[in-house]
């Protein structure tokens, strides 16, 4: 290993990962997602008896260099304080009033023994609030015989120094293949990866490094070996130098969890710092909501295409009138393996959310930039940026807030990809405030602003017209004369069949093509909760994505190869 690699070990908190093996066949569980083809090919899912569920939380910021990797995350930074916290939840299953799940966590190196959530009343939430510098693991216990339901989050902040800014990540369900689009490791800026493996077997990681001139070779990150129940800091400015990056996450022999830390300076003073989280697996279509656009800062929607042709995308944005052509990325290019910044120009500040829709799978991410106050007796402004991964669309989806005491504001941002009107009910978890539905439009976004105190929130989306859910969709066009997408298959790490800007379908398989879309739902939202803080120096932002869902932790999909 790298001398410059450093290594991490959990606490025992992560259940076993029990590795089948089928003659002439693929096997995936928990957060692995194959991608359902037609035929005698087509996945089938099967529904397992109720275990564990494991989900992993990323570090809290520590400063690096570009000359020593990961720096003593206990390190002296006088009044640079980076103030961190992590909130684990757990909720009675939908609506059901009974018990929460019992549940533990565990932080890294240390942790003797798992510390359990809190209990709460029935019909309420399980709880337990921490500083977290290194990565934890949650394991929430079944209910009977129902998978439990929870999640949790980390923040931090830093209003001065190397380090200002705010960084957030949501916990994931560890997997076999992670994508990361985000970070630089350009003049003045690190990318810390950290590999997690919860799990009681060694597991080997491979990263493929996609940049803005392709796909770079990187030893340094190839057969990587993450000891059990231990987590691996990388640096990826070690092996890497491109302003644009993205990281495919490939494990062997176990399930991994993957996240990045995106830390930048120009001289003496900050230019952002963020956690950059999973994106949804490459697709023709991919949506991102919950970006918000300040005045006076540049902002990127960040492609990334995976495949050894040139592909073609159309980015659009969500308005109160549907899809709209983002001007300038009408026909964006995408050379072979290349991760493209496509600059947001001409949209007005605010919350947005965008589609890309590419002739091949691409995925996705956006940066967005918030310009700070110039620095008492230096003149510098400093900069504040915010990772928005593309995530997939849900009927059902919850999120946790942490940060109660970093006095911080929560906005959920919900973007419709469907070509229906979506009517979304939100509920408080801890069941103590009523929060009022919001309307959604085709092609639209709305941003509903939290009460101080709710601390997770669900999301269920239908269509305004459920009364006619069964039958045929409303006709809605999108201002290029395409029909906006149906929502992706959480199982899938395809999109349905999405036409690219050229017109051409962005499948060779049309019969399957057609079969997805039939049969995707036709309701659902792409959700992203928004965090932020006033600084003395500007404002601080960070988002949060949905938490893994509970119930495709039981199942297995089966793709039997011919």
């Amino acid at each position: 290993m790298s001398p410059r690699t450093s290594t991490r070990v959990l606490g025992a908190a992560a259940g076993a990962v029990v590795v089948l093996a089928l003659t002439g066949g693929a096997l995936a569980i928990g957060g692995a997602t194959p991608a359902p083809v037609g035929g005698s090919d087509a996945a089938r899912t099967v529904q397992l008896p109720a275990g564990d569920v494991t989900e992993v939380c990323a570090p809290g910021p520590v400063p690096t260099t570009e000359s020593t990797g990961p720096a003593d995350p206990d390190a002296d930074l006088g009044d640079e304080t980076v103030r961190a916290n992590s909130l684990m939840l757990t909720w009675p299953a939908d609506d059901d009033a009974g018990p929460a799940a019992r549940a533990s966590f565990a932080a890294g190196a240390g942790a003797e023994e798992p510390t359990p959530l809190a209990a709460g009343s029935d019909g309420e939430a399980s709880s337990l609030s921490a500083g977290l510098s290194t990565p934890g693991v949650l394991t929430i216990d079944p209910v009977g015989d129902t998978v439990g339901t929870g999640g949790g989050a980390v923040v931090a902040r830093t209003d001065a120094g190397d380090l200002r800014g705010l960084a957030a990540a949501t916990c994931v369900a560890p997997g076999a293949a992670t994508w990361l689009v985000g970070g630089s490791t350009e003049l003045g800026s690190t990318a810390r990866l950290t590999l997690t493996n919860p799990g009681p077997v060694p597991v080997s990681v491979d990263a493929t490094v996609h940049t803005e001139l392709g796909v770079q070779d990187a030893p340094a990150l190839t057969d990587v070996v993450v000891p059990p129940r231990s987590s691996v800091d990388l640096p990826v400015e070690a092996s890497v130098q491109a302003a644009s990056l993205a990281l495919r996450i490939q494990s062997d022999g176990g399930q991994v969890a993957a996240s990045l830390q995106d830390l930048r300076t120009q001289g003496l003073t900050s230019d952002g710092l963020d956690i950059v989280s999973p994106s949804a697996g490459p697709a023709p279509e991919q949506t991102i909501a919950g970006v918000e656009i300040a005045d006076g800062a540049a902002s990127a929607v960040r492609i990334v295409n995976p495949s050894d042709d040139v592909v073609t995308a159309a980015i659009d944005v969500a308005t109160a009138d549907g899809w709209s052509a983002l001007s300038g990325a009408e026909d964006v290019v995408l050379d072979p393996g290349v991760a493209l910044d496509v600059p947001l120009t001409g949209i007005e500040p605010g919350v947005h959310g965008f589609r890309i829709r590419a002739s091949d799978p691409v995925t996705a991410a956006a940066l967005t930039a918030h310009a700070g106050t110039s620095e008492e007796g230096t003149g510098d402004v400093a900069t504040e940026i915010a990772w928005t991964p593309a995530t997939l669309a849900a009927a059902s989806a919850e999120y946790v807030i942490p940060g109660s005491d970093l006095g911080l504001d929560a906005t959920l941002a919900l973007t419709n990809p469907t070509d229906r009107d979506q009517i979304v009910a939100l509920t408080d978890l801890d069941g103590a405030l009523t929060l009022d539905p919001v309307t959604v439009p085709a092609g639209g976004t709305a941003a509903v602003a939290l009460p101080d105190g709710v601390r997770a929130v669900r999301a269920v989306a239908e269509p305004a017209d459920a009364s006619g859910a069964g039958g045929e969709s409303p006709s809605a066009e999108s201002p290029s004369g395409e029909s906006p997408s149906a929502v992706q298959d959480m199982w899938s790490t395809e999109a349905p069949s999405a036409e690219s800007p050229s017109g051409e379908s962005g499948t060779e398989d049309a019969t399957t093509a057609d079969d997805r879309e039939s049969e995707a739902p036709a309701s659902g939202v792409v959700g992203i909760l928004l965090l932020g803080a006033d600084a003395p120096t500007g404002r601080l932002v960070a988002t949060l994505a949905a938490v893994p869902d509970a119930r495709l932790a039981g199942q297995v999909s089966v793709r039997l190869d011919q």
